[in-house]
């Protein structure tokens, strides 16, 4: 039997009972759901009224996507494994939610769900990952390391290029084993049949009935998730390109988890991969790579740290000043600059595929600039957690 991934719509009138609802029991892990409302919502506090507990009354970390509208929310496990086969959950859209004109919802809504307990079907990855292969099967292939990053005292991502072809980083534990991948270059086939540039059709056929599918505020695929207990794989698609699959993460779930402790780790590590992911980018479209340069990167790292301690999310601060202005209290002069600015992303990698999806952030990143400087700031106590931000010049 195929395992629907279509989202249980729940709609919901403001001051009245719910006029509609699919009753649901039983769903696979990967269920996503998908509340409905009858006018625009006020999602200013989305995160306190919608919520999902488990049987013990436990919170689940959930990922909430508005649509553009302000009629939908999208309610998803934060990754693959949230949703654990047997168990019971509960989701609670409360009154804590108002129309875009003040008017409270009049009482709590719910619905509750258990996960299947047979295992979804399983994730075929690369044999890179299914072998568990060691780092001298690695370098074999692609050399020695150009770049390594400490994610923890157990986990270190490396990244290995030839001037940015050939580009691929990977996570090693520290006894060398490959706990996951990144590569946006055809180095090697996905579960040998998809490579980069695979069409969004072909794509879907395979995955849509055991991935999570997100899709950007116009309502384009941007990425696949999916999982097993052990790995999860990421399928990042290019929107300016009918949603084709432009690169591929893959991580264990062990390691994937130290990116959701926001750790200080988590600064050394993306920011080396937002360098090393922009030049293999620009290369594959034909631009030179950048040099990175020290003061561009304190200046980027002021602005990820001012705006995770002053609490906004802005090119320019509450002094008014924006990148030029930056630069210059920094002595810095450039015939050109500009920035890209990212928040909330669990990873540098994601952070650099959200900013390809995005037309501004795209221009900048294959515009033509001579130097480049990275700054993020992690802080738990931030509204958004994590900090990014990419300032480029030209001289």
């Amino acid at each position: 039997m195929k395992r629907l991934i279509m989202a249980l719509i729940i709609l919901f009138i403001l001051s009245y009972s719910p006029i509609a609802a699919e009753e649901t029991d039983t769903v696979w892990s990967n269920k996503s759901w998908t509340v409905t409302f009858n006018t625009a919502m006020d999602f200013s506090n989305l995160n306190e009224a919608i919520y999902v507990w488990d049987k013990d009354r436990n919170k689940v970390p959930v990922q909430l996507q508005a649509s553009s509208d302000n009629k939908f929310v999208e309610v998803v496990g934060m990754t693959p494994w949230t949703f654990k086969p047997g168990q019971t959950y509960t989701i609670y859209i409360t009154p804590a939610l108002s129309s875009i004109e003040g008017t409270p919802m009049k009482e709590t809504f719910t619905k509750t769900f258990t996960v299947n307990e047979q295992a979804d079907q399983e994730l075929q990855v690369n044999d890179l990952i299914v072998t568990e292969s060691n780092k001298s099967d690695v370098t074999a292939d692609f050399g020695e390391p150009v770049e390594v990053a400490h994610l923890s005292d157990e986990y270190r991502w490396e990244v290995y290029h030839d001037q940015f072809e050939d580009f691929i980083m990977v996570l090693y534990n520290g006894a060398n084993i490959v706990h996951g991948y990144y590569t946006n270059q055809d180095i090697f086939e996905l579960s040998g049949k998809f490579r980069l540039n695979a069409s969004f059709d072909s794509l879907e056929k395979t995955y849509k009935e055991r991935a999570y599918m997100i899709k950007d505020d116009d309502g384009r695929p941007e990425k696949f998730i999916m999982g097993r207990e052990d790995v999860t794989l990421y399928l990042f698609l290019d929107v300016f390109r009918n949603s084709k699959l432009t690169s591929t993460l893959i991580m264990s779930r062990k390691a994937e988890e130290m990116y959701y402790n926001r750790t200080n780790t988590l600064e050394e590590v993306s920011d080396m991969q937002i360098y090393q992911i922009t030049n293999a980018i620009r290369v594959r479209y034909g631009l030179n790579p950048l040099k990175r340069d020290v003061k561009i990167d304190e200046v980027a790292y002021r602005h990820s740290v001012d705006m995770a301690d002053n609490e906004y999310f802005a090119h320019v601060n509450l002094q008014g000043q924006g990148i030029l202005d930056r630069l210059n209290d920094a002595n810095l002069s450039y015939r050109s600059s500009g920035e890209n600015i990212a928040a909330g992303y669990a990873t540098g990698i994601e952070a650099m595929e959200g900013w390809m999806n995005s037309a501004g952030h795209r221009k900048n990143l294959l515009a033509e600039h001579d130097l480049i400087g990275v700054g993020v700031r992690v802080d738990k106590d931030s509204p958004y957690g994590i900090y990014y931000t990419q300032d480029f010049a030209s001289e």
